[in-house]
């Protein structure tokens, strides 16, 4: 059938035209699926979609495979979390896809009445547009095309073996293997950019020339193309089923991330509040924070009886465009975590006209007030808190959230000893990063004691970013202090990574007890500057720290002594001096 979708009324208008005919054959095997979303999250934050599949002629459940293939996709992809990037969610959904096809090809196999002429394969090809780009993920031989002022232009490469010319031989698909290597690409996209995506029994028969013309939409309105396509590739011969979707992009959203700033325009943020004030249904207990950028308030819910902390902005920083998308940022991702290590925070009561949020109420301290309380804590001790910190970070790590500002005071113990993460405004979320083409650098973010410094030498971040972050504050567990000079400020930012000098926990004389020789070649490593020298991961830094490896405890010793033991080195050293001074005065004398 064919189908022009209207677009709808967002910030990005895409229109589609698709059609698809059995042509000679006696069943169609092709699908295809598209959806501009209604939803304005899903509109934003996943883009429009669309995919074609093409099942293979041989099985008699080749139909049934490319449905599922569309079908499922669409349904999955926008399950998927919003701060997951376009690249991870569809990823992901296309090899559980894949996954699923080629468990029902084992059964298949181990049921005798079946043969493989029944197998789930099929090709699987789909674009999403997102803001200013296009994303591309392919596997098989249908295409996808791109058309502009440029003339055509196929994307997508044939995953085909011609040792007959006549008869290429399908490679790759879904369900073929266990698993499925997928081609990904992004193009950059522009108004008046129109895409097509088709199957062989269209490429198969039509040139490029031909496709080029047909397509041209200089001369061509989007109207019954797809139609047009597939009845141009049935007159040229085609035996094949033959299925063609074209899709136009009208508009494009502006390339910043405007809507969160707009939402928040639209807000008044709420005057200081006093005891006994309310704001919607929450009444203030208590002021618990009044800080040069914001506001805590101990409130009451009116409506559950319960306890929670409600958060506003300061007034004076409204004009601060940076600062209040932080803000909202901070109640967005917090809206969509759920994990036991982090600050949960809810929905403001729907119409609210003033600009808040409101999170768990969580009894305790800041670990810094904790740590205060504290002097040179064993390094099991630190080991066991960096545990509980690891845990919500590599949640986030995980969902592609990097945290950016993870320091002492952003994670409170509660009353029963359990540690939670709080503070998301500096958290970055790749497929907000997705929405806007400026983000080659990273405006640095975070205190300056605890910041990885390829944030401020090259503006860019990574885990490892955090994991440094996290290796600061154990540093600062065991010693109390910070391992690099405090010379550094937001005024004097460095452009060097040898500018971080790192001080050996080991020279450090107000340790009441020695530390393991090996503890300064794991911190070093988790403290280096250039994170390509950085662990890779939470967990290989907790390892080491935890066990560390035969080669780092035989590095360990062979240290010089002055760096094992630097105390007792000069200590040495010096009795040997005053020795051979008290001998030298002994025979002057005796002369």
């Amino acid at each position: 059938m064919n189908k022009a979708l209207p677009p709808v009324d967002t910030q990005q208008s895409v229109r589609f035209s698709a059609y698809s005919s059995k042509g000679l054959k006696q069943s169609n095997d092709d699908a295809y699926a598209t959806l501009l979303p209604q939803d304005p999250a899903n509109a934003r934050f996943k883009g429009s979609v669309a995919c074609i599949a093409d099942g293979i002629s041989y099985s008699k459940n080749s139909a049934l495979a490319s449905q599922l293939a569309c079908t499922s996709f669409l349904h999955d992809y926008y399950s998927t979390p919003d701060f997951w990037p376009v690249k991870r969610a569809a990823a992901s959904v296309i090899r559980a896809l894949n996954a699923w096809l080629h468990q029902q090809n084992r059964n298949l196999v181990i049921d005798l009445n079946s043969s493989r002429v029944d197998s789930y394969v099929t090709t699987f090809s789909v674009i999403i547009i997102k803001s200013h780009t296009a994303h591309i993920f392919h596997v098989g031989d249908s295409r996808i095309y791109r058309s502009n002022g440029d003339g055509l232009v196929q994307l997508t490469q044939d995953h085909v073996y011609a040792q007959d010319l006549s008869r290429p031989q399908l490679i790759r698909a879904l369900g073929y293997e266990e698993t499925v290597d997928i081609d990904y690409l992004t193009v950059p996209v522009t108004e008046g950019d129109r895409f097509l995506l088709t199957t062989d029994g269209v490429h198969g028969v039509l040139s490029r020339k031909n496709l080029g013309a047909l397509l041209n939409p200089s001369k061509n309105a989007l109207g019954d193309t797809a139609n047009t396509l597939v009845e141009a590739a049935q007159e040229s011969g085609s035996e094949d089923n033959m299925t063609a979707v074209v899709l136009d992009i009208l508009t494009l959203p502006p390339a910043e991330i405007t809507e969160i700033y707009q939402r928040l325009s639209s807000q008044t943020i709420p005057p200081i509040l006093a005891k006994g004030q309310t704001i919607d249904h929450y009444e203030i207990l208590k002021p618990l924070a009044k800080e040069s950028r914001s506001n805590l308030y101990l409130v009451l819910n009116k409506l559950d009886g319960k306890k929670y902390v409600l958060k506003t902005p300061s007034r004076k920083n409204k004009d601060d465009r940076e600062y209040m998308e932080g803000f909202a940022r901070e109640q967005w991702i917090g809206l969509r975590m759920n994990h036991s290590g982090l600050m949960k925070i809810f929905e403001q009561p729907p119409g609210s006209r003033f600009l808040y949020y409101v999170s768990e109420y969580i009894e305790g301290i800041n670990l810094k007030q904790w740590m205060s309380e504290r002097t040179n804590l064993t390094l099991a001790e630190a080991i066991s808190i960096l545990k509980e910190m690891i845990k919500p970070v590599r949640y986030m790590h995980r969902n592609n959230l990097l945290h950016r500002d993870l320091k002492p005071e952003n994670f409170i113990i509660n009353q029963g000893g359990a540690l939670k993460l709080i503070d998301f405004g500096t958290v970055r979320i790749d497929s907000i990063l997705e929405l806007s083409r400026n983000n080659e650098k990273e405006y640095p973010v975070g205190d300056i004691g605890y910041i990885a410094p390829e944030i401020l030498v090259t503006g860019h971040s990574s885990s490892r970013s955090d994991l440094f972050s996290l290796a600061c504050i154990v540093y600062e567990m065991i010693t109390g202090e910070q391992p690099y000079s405090a010379i550094l400020t937001n005024k004097d930012q460095p452009g060097h990574y040898d500018q971080w000098i790192y001080r050996p926990i080991s020279r450090n004389r107000k340790l009441l007890l020695q530390p393991p020789p090996w503890l300064d070649i794991v911190m070093k490593k988790a403290l280096a500057p250039d994170p390509r020298n950085r662990y890779s991961t939470l967990s290989e830094f907790l390892s080491d720290l935890t066990q560390p490896s035969a080669e780092i405890i035989q590095s360990a010793s062979f240290q010089p002594f002055i760096e094992r033991n630097p105390l007792l080195f000069w200590k040495v050293l010096s009795l040997i001096l005053t020795t051979l001074l008290i001998a030298e005065t002994l025979y002057l004398f005796s002369d």
